[in-house]
């Protein structure tokens, strides 16, 4: 608890709770420059990941965007999906989505691995495309969707999403898929 704390008082102003896992890989993996205070952050966040690692092998679903899944799984960012997707459930997820942009996402458990497509669109603006995602992927598992139907609505909407500018603004309604 100590080093989240520390890695709270260390970031700037306009740093969020939230924003962990995108420093994390925007700093480490991307080697995207960042506003003072960061080093410190990006230290304590591997850090951080390296001691709760095991709780991955817990994990019912683990679902991350490309550059994330290869930060936990410990290997570059350009690895395979495929290969990603094994080391990960290899770590004790039982299940494992990896989003892959616009090529859609991988889903894998072990027994079934599968790569669901996306809608192709002229993408403008991606802010809200991980977050409408997974919105959308809660919603379908929850009504009771199997996982790749979930995983195909994820994607359609996620596909709106990155049409329109903005965050919330960019978020389809389920009538509009």
């Amino acid at each position: 608890m100590g080093i989240f704390l520390i890695a709270l008082l260390s970031g700037p102003p306009s740093f969020d709770a939230t924003d962990g896992a995108e420093f994390a890989v925007c700093g480490s993996e991307l080697q995207i420059a960042h506003p003072p205070g960061y080093p410190l952050f990006l230290m304590l966040i591997r850090l951080f990941s390296m001691i709760f690692s095991p709780l991955y092998g817990h994990l019912r679903l683990l679902n991350c965007f490309i550059a994330s899944a290869a930060l936990i799984a410990g290997m570059s960012s350009d690895t395979d999906p495929s290969i990603l997707a094994d080391k990960l459930l290899e770590m004790g997820s039982k299940q494992v989505i990896i989003t892959i942009g616009s090529k859609g996402a991988l889903f894998a458990d072990g027994t079934h691995k599968e790569v669901v497509e996306t809608v192709k669109v002229k993408a403008v603006d991606s802010t809200a495309a991980g977050d409408t995602f997974n919105g959308y992927l809660a919603v379908a598992l929850g009504r009771g969707d199997c996982m790749i139907d979930a995983i195909k609505l994820a994607n359609k909407a996620a596909s709106v999403s990155v049409t329109r500018m903005g965050a919330q603004a960019s978020v389809p309604t389920i009538e509009e898929l």
